[in-house]
């Protein structure tokens, strides 16, 4: 266990003086744009559920008309079903798009919690490097979620999710 706490205060120490000897807008700008790029992807995604659903919704109204004229190889109680069906879906994807969109809209708050967690990660950057063992282990329990060893004290670090933009490698 010694072993293992030392590799993972070396790798922070080693993360630490990575961060330090970056510029402070850079790294801000870099969590910042990798945030509104993964709402921007899943805003994306959202659009083209609902404009699906919306086609599928058009082909089965499309549908009734010529099962009305008796065209139709299904019944309108069956095309009834699936209209409401296909209705709550196009529903659930507008709500989801307009999520997405309102997150988009407040990333100046992003932002705001960006500096935040920064200014924090740089004063803890120099408490840590001073510190004791017993104060690095509590800092390191702070920023690091989960740690998973594999043989070879091979290690896959899970971060805090509020840190962990700051510590991806580029």
């Amino acid at each position: 266990m010694k072993k293992l706490d030392g590799i993972i205060i070396e790798f922070l120490s080693s993360l630490f003086q990575n961060i330090k000897g970056a510029p402070e807008s850079e790294l801000i700008e870099n969590s910042y744009q990798s945030e509104v790029k993964s709402f921007t992807a899943k805003l994306k995604g959202a659009k083209a559920e609902l404009q699906k659903h919306t086609n599928n919704l058009q082909a089965l109204q499309d549908e009734v008309i010529k099962s009305i004229q008796g065209e139709s190889k299904y019944t309108p109680e069956l095309l009834n079903d699936l209209i409401k069906q296909t209705r709550e879906k196009v529903d659930d994807s507008k709500i989801e798009v307009q999520k997405y969109e309102s997150e988009l809209e407040n990333k100046q708050q992003y932002l705001a919690a960006i500096k935040s967690n920064y200014k924090n990660l740089i004063s803890w950057l120099e408490i840590f490097q001073d510190s004791n063992a017993e104060t690095k282990k509590m800092i390191t329990a702070y920023l690091i979620e989960s740690v998973k060893v594999s043989r070879d004290y091979e290690l896959d670090i899970k971060f805090n999710i509020s840190y962990e933009q700051f510590f991806k490698a580029d």
